[in-house]
C-alpha cells in the first residue's frame, strides 16, 4: 500500500502517503517524503523487520497527510524531511534505508501562502546527549549503519515562519529551550538531561517582538516523598508578556490492583544540582 484517498461527509479529500511510488517501490527508488518505510526481504526471508543479509528493500509502514482539497479546489500540501538509515551486520550491509525520522517542514496553501517549521540538531551544547541509541549511546545526528531498527528523533523545532502570498514574511515564532541536568543519587550525570521549552517569542514582519510566553518549570527535588514532591520538569507556571499567569497544582494518586496492592515502578532519587 503506497498511500490512501479519504473523502469526508463533505466532499473534502485527503491524500496519505506518496502515490506516486505505485512504480518506484519495486525499485526501492521510494520518494521519502509522506510515506515513512520499514525495510522487507520479499525475494528471500519474505518477511517485515530486523533480518541479516539477502536483498532487502523498503515496505510502506506510515502514511503522512500530503494534501487536502476541498470542493471549491483549494488545498493545502504537507511537505515532510525524512532521514534514513541502513541495517549492517557480519559484514553485510541494505542497499536501501528504513526510516529512522520523520520531520513536518512546510505546509502550503493553493495561493501561494505557507507556513515553514525549522528544526536544529539536537545533542548541542548543554544539551549533550540528550538523546541515546538502542545501546545507551549517544548517536550522531548522522548515524553509521548498525544492526538496529531504532526510530529517533534527532531534530527539535526552534523557528516558525507564516509567509503570505509572493514569499511575503508576516510573522515569526520562535522556540527557546532550557536545559534541565539530572543528578542520580546526588552524582551529575550529563546523560541525565531534559530539554525543557522555556520562552515562545512572537515576532511581525520586520523582526519586531510583540507578545512571549514563558514556562516555568520545577527544579525543587527536596525532600523523599512522592506524596509531597512534584517530579522535576512539571510545569509550574505559565507567564505572559502582560502579566497574565497561569498556574498549575498537581496531585499525587496511586493505582491499585484487585488486590489493593498498588502499582509502581522502582524509584530512582534524583536532585537538581545548581
Amino acid at each position: 500500500i503506497v498511500g490512501w484517498n479519504v473523502t469526508d461527509d463533505s466532499g473534502r479529500k485527503y491524500v496519505y502517503g506518496d502515490m506516486d511510488d505505485i512504480t518506484a517501490i519495486r525499485t526501492g527508488n521510494v520518494a521519502r517524503k509522506s510515506t515513512q518505510f520499514a525495510l522487507c526481504w520479499p525475494k528471500t526471508y519474505g518477511k517485515v523487520g530486523l533480518a541479516e543479509g539477502g536483498e532487502a528493500y523498503p515496505f510502506p509502514q506510515t502514511w503522512n497527510l500530503k494534501r487536502m482539497e476541498d470542493l471549491k479546489g483549494n488545498y493545502l500540501t504537507f511537505d515532510y524531511m525524512q532521514k534514513s538509515e541502513k541495517l549492517a551486520i557480519n559484514g553485510w550491509k541494505s542497499s536501501f534505508g528504513y526510516t529512522k525520522e520523520c520531520y513536518l517542514q512546510s505546509v502550503t496553501s493553493s495561493d501561494g501562502s505557507k507556513v515553514v517549521f525549522s528544526l536544529k540538531p539536537k545533542g548541542e551544547g548543554e544539551f549533550v546527549n540528550e538523546f541515546l541509541d538502542m545501546n545507551g549511546i549517544t548517536e550522531l545526528t548522522e548515524s553509521d549503519a548498525d544492526a538496529f531498527v531504532d526510530p529517533i528523533e534527532r531534530y527539535y523545532l526552534y523557528k516558525i515562519e507564516i509567509f503570505g502570498k509572493h514569499d511575503a514574511l508576516m510573522s515569526t515564532v520562535e522556540f527557546c529551550y532550557g536545559s534541565l541536568s539530572l543528578a542520580p543519587q546526588g552524582t551529575k550525570d550529563s546523560r541525565y538531561v531534559k530539554r525543557l521549552l522555556k520562552t515562545v517569542v512572537f515576532s511581525n514582519n520586520q523582526g519586531e517582538e510583540y507578545d512571549r510566553e514563558s514556562y516555568i518549570y520545577n527544579t525543587d527535588a527536596s525532600g523523599n516523598s512522592p506524596e509531597t514532591n512534584r517530579p522535576l520538569g512539571m510545569l509550574d507556571t505559565i507567564m505572559g508578556s502582560n502579566c497574565g499567569k497561569v498556574a498549575f497544582e498537581y496531585t499525587y494518586t496511586k493505582t491499585k490492583n484487585a488486590t489493593g496492592v498498588g502499582l509502581h515502578t522502582d524509584e530512582v532519587l534524583f536532585s537538581h544540582p545548581s
